[in-house]
């Protein structure tokens, strides 16, 4: 049996409070002190009916974690129910009890003791890093509030129409979490992220590299599905416009324009190299590069 905070919350108003004080959520620390600009140059209508959406969606999941049968589902929640999990509880508020509180969207229970957190996004992408953070402090209230239970795992629930998949998250050690929390509750104005500053020492920046191993991990992954979804849309986009003999399509925010199949012309420059050694180091060209890091995945071919 999971712990109940005593803290109350205020559907309308979404506030926290526990007795009388007004307690911070998540959210509101992430925006301030990690990704201020995270919606920046989002028009405030289409992040206003994306937020309706979203509300909404989270909304079915609720009641029928809750029992209830939903009369009209979305899109979205039918994606869900198809991915056929069991919750032991939704909107869990976890708290401190001191200065933060906020609602986990769904808690499933692995065994008497292990317990797995999903946060549900509806958003066209996924914030990993984002997601990291908001689970992390999640898995760390969760496991003050329940100190005989731990989490054994982060997920998040993309949502988007008829389409469901679940993403494993990485957990973000306790004292990066605390940090930013004293952060907050200390009134500071910036919070350095320590995922974006790796120690000095080679020792030091080992271990943070192994941290971030499942976040570099899951960043790969969706590199390359968004890579293929785009390669998806390209196709249909030419094949609309060849079937309608379209050479451009222009909206408000893009411009798509249909360039025609060609031919490219080029040097083989090894077979230059080999036949006309003068001529090749006469017209050869050096070029400063700049070092970089390659990374490949045990599991993959792909390199980021």
């Amino acid at each position: 049996m999971l712990s109940k905070s005593n803290v109350q919350f205020n559907e309308i108003e979404h506030t926290y409070t526990l007795d009388g004080v007004v307690l911070s959520g998540i959210t509101s620390i992430l925006s301030k002190y990690l990704f201020p600009k995270q919606y920046n140059g989002v028009p405030a209508d289409i992040l206003e009916a994306a937020r309706e959406r979203g509300t909404l969606v989270h909304s079915q999941v609720q009641m029928s974690v809750d029992g209830f049968d939903i009369a009209e589902p979305t899109d979205e929640f039918i994606s869900y129910k198809n991915l056929n999990l069991t919750f032991c509880e939704s909107e869990y508020l976890v708290s401190d009890n001191v200065s933060v509180a906020s609602s986990i969207d769904l808690v499933e229970k692995v065994d008497d003791t292990t317990y797995n957190l999903y946060d549900i996004k509806t958003t066209s992408t996924l914030h990993i890093e984002y997601l990291s953070w908001q689970l992390s402090i999640y898995a760390y209230l969760f496991e003050l509030q329940n100190p005989t239970l731990k989490v054994g795992s982060l997920k998040a629930i993309h949502l988007r129409g008829k389409d469901a998949k679940v993403v494993d998250i990485n957990r973000l050690p306790n004292e990066y979490v605390l940090s930013l929390l004293d952060a907050y509750k200390s009134g500071a104005n910036t919070f350095t992220n320590p995922l974006t500053c790796l120690e000095t020492t080679d020792e030091e920046a080992l271990e943070k590299a192994v941290e971030l191993e499942q976040f570099i991990i899951n960043l790969e992954t969706r590199v390359k599905e968004y890579k293929e979804q785009q390669d998806k849309v390209k196709e249909l986009l030419m094949q609309l416009m060849d079937s309608r003999s379209l050479k451009k399509i222009e909206t408000e925010r893009c411009i798509v324009t249909r360039k025609a199949d060609s031919t490219r012309e080029s040097v083989d420059s090894k077979a230059l190299k080999e036949r006309f050694a003068d001529v090749y180091n006469e017209v050869k060209r050096i070029t400063n590069v700049k070092g970089s890091i390659t990374i490949k995945l045990k599991q993959a071919d792909e390199k980021i």
